[in-house]
């Protein structure tokens, strides 16, 4: 979990795309730690397990829980720009399945990544 407070420029980012930090098209890439695939392969393998919103005698997930599973999903894909293939698919998937939701889509369509520029433009700052 150290690497998820690791700074902008350990991560590798160094370029800025509409107002975000971007990660850089060569250079030295954050990896994620290497149990986070399994472990996210198993959420999407578990959320294919209960319905979203109530229709079967299935159990069902709060909106609260879900919008938090978009958010920390995004925070992954964002945080970890040298992840394999394995795990942006993993992600994929989870965010598939949750923003089938209206209500969870919406969390997708605004989301703020956490590394964000100063006013200046010059600076980083967590948003």
């Amino acid at each position: 979990l150290r690497d998820m407070f690791a700074g902008p420029f350990a991560r590798g980012y160094r370029t800025v795309c509409l107002g975000a930090v971007a990660p850089a098209a060569k250079g030295d890439l954050m990896k994620p730690p290497e149990w986070l695939t399994p472990a996210l392969v198993c959420v999407h393998q578990l959320l294919n397990l209960v319905d979203l919103i109530k229709l079967r005698d299935r159990p069902v997930l709060s909106v609260e829980l879900q919008g938090k599973w978009v958010r920390e999903t995004v925070n992954i894909l964002y945080a970890y720009p040298g992840m394999d293939s394995g795990l942006c698919l993993a992600c994929l998937q989870i965010l598939t399945k949750l923003c089938a939701i209206s209500k969870n889509a919406q969390v997708l369509l605004e989301y703020k990544p956490r590394l964000m520029l100063d006013a200046s433009g010059t600076n980083v700052k967590e948003a």
